[in-house]
């Protein structure tokens, strides 16, 4: 996929976890933007290219090996989380992307099922 493709289709797939997601979001504001304190970015949107790549690369019938791959592949890159692999985020429940990454896999295997195209929400 080249790079304008690519940009296309993660706007598509942030549209959909906004739409599902962000409007939900103890940390938002009810219309799907987010309220965290200035400098603080949603894990969700900073890491949505790893986040699509790390799902579309996992295929399980297990909540827990995506998971698994997560912590791998993004948490192990985030600033919050140690070097002991201990995120105090993740233990607060302050993590966007912790808390929803199952319906974050489950809008992403949809959108993937579809032929990457967005389904109608």
């Amino acid at each position: 996929m080249c790079g304008k493709e690519e940009v296309m289709l993660q706007e598509e797939y942030w549209s959909v976890i906004q739409s599902r997601i962000c409007k939900r979001c103890v940390d938002g504001n009810g219309y799907g933007d987010c309220r965290l304190p200035e400098g603080e970015e949603c894990r969700l949107h900073h890491f949505l290219p790893d986040i699509i790549r790390t799902v579309t690369e996992t295929r399980s019938d297990k909540i827990e090996e995506y998971v698994a791959r997560l912590r791998k592949n993004i948490c192990a890159i985030c600033d919050y989380q140690a070097p002991d692999q201990v995120c105090l985020k993740r233990n607060q429940l302050e993590c966007a992307l912790d808390r929803y990454f199952p319906l974050v896999v489950e809008i992403i295997e949809m959108i993937k099922e579809d032929g990457a195209r967005v389904p109608s929400i």
